[in-house]
């Protein structure tokens, strides 16, 4: 395997533990949200909350990136990348390679913000159904 490719496959996989280390403290988060009290838990749904909060911003920009690539991504044909492998133009799939690279690493980017945003409707439903039952016995 080339270097770049050395590269990608190591930013991914740290992309992909990222996530993974996520969904492991969502699971611990849904299983331990019976035990925890009011409190607790409202502080751990504004913390999430925050989180995802901070990266708003963040999501809004890649989520122009993607649609960017997206479209570069149907302007070109087959027979353009064909004919790009034939004249070795270098630079075109260089560029074309560079593209997908982000594009895999950014959806990776993506499916951690939905973890984070998951975690925080989670936390938010038991913080509100304790609410409700709290009303309903109080």
């Amino acid at each position: 395997m080339s270097e770049k490719i050395d590269q990608f496959t190591d930013d991914l996989h740290v992309r992909l533990t990222e996530v993974d280390d996520r969904i492991r403290g969502f699971r611990a988060s849904v299983d331990s949200a019976k035990a925890k009290g009011k409190a607790d838990l409202q502080a751990k749904r504004d913390k999430a909350r925050a989180d995802f909060e901070s990266r708003k911003r963040e999501a809004e920009q890649a989520k122009a990136r993607v649609k960017t690539m997206i479209e570069e991504k149907r302007a070109e044909t087959a027979a353009d990348v064909e004919a790009w492998k034939q004249g070795r133009e270098v630079n075109k799939l260089e560029r074309r390679a560079r593209r997908a690279e982000d594009y895999a690493t950014t959806q990776a980017w993506f499916a951690l913000v939905a973890v984070e945003d998951a975690e925080y409707a989670m936390l938010d439903a038991v913080v509100t159904r304790i609410e409700a039952d709290e009303a309903a016995t109080g």
